[in-house]
């Protein structure tokens, strides 16, 4: 996660090699200096690359991310930015991992990426609610008091041919959700959801 800061003089650009910030061997110079301030890795949050992360649109401070494998995970960040020094952190608040709807389909799901490793996580709703999918199956969670209650979102894919394509919450209403599939696009009003 960065921070990006503008100088008014260029800056030496500092990368990364493991967890430690280096100079570059050639003294690159830049007005833009990136500011990485939290490390999230795969091992943290499941083992598999990164497939989706979005922040929460109600509180700022929290992202969600979810990897190939359909593993979720919910962070809150803490720390504050103080010139040229910053003490940020990234703790996990809940996580979780989309059940497995395609089992007859022989896919060995201990150590490979879910279909083609595509997944998305999008908040809606509220600032506790959001929802996880990978090709094939969507779930709608809500944290509550420490707890994570799942609902299962059923849009009726009977064709192994129609895969889920995207998912966006509504800018009109925060409560409507829009799935586009391969066919189809489902319009979904989550108020109507149980509490």
């Amino acid at each position: 996660i960065f921070r990006p800061q503008y100088h008014r003089t260029p800056v030496p650009v500092i990368g990364l090699h493991g967890s430690d910030h280096v100079f570059p061997h050639r003294s690159l110079k830049s007005r833009l200096d990136a500011n990485p301030l939290v490390d999230i890795s795969i091992e943290q949050t499941g083992g598999f690359a990164h497939a989706d992360v979005t922040f929460n649109p109600w509180y700022q401070k929290q992202l969600a991310i979810v990897d190939e494998r359909g593993n979720w995970s919910v962070w809150e960040l803490s720390g504050r930015h103080r010139r040229n020094k910053g003490n940020w952190a990234a703790v996990s608040v809940n996580s979780g991992s989309l059940p497995w709807v395609d089992l007859g389909d022989g896919q060995d799901i201990d150590d490979h990426p879910r279909h083609d490793g595509w997944a998305a996580i999008e908040w809606v709703g509220d600032v506790n609610s959001f929802i996880v999918s990978d090709r094939r199956c969507p779930m709608l969670y809500r944290m509550e008091s420490g707890e994570v209650y799942p609902y299962t979102v059923e849009l009726g894919l009977k064709r192994r041919s129609e895969w889920i394509l995207d998912i966006k919450r509504s800018s009109a209403n925060v409560s409507h959700v829009f799935i586009l599939t391969t066919t189809r696009i489902f319009w979904l009003d989550l108020t109507s959801c149980p509490e």
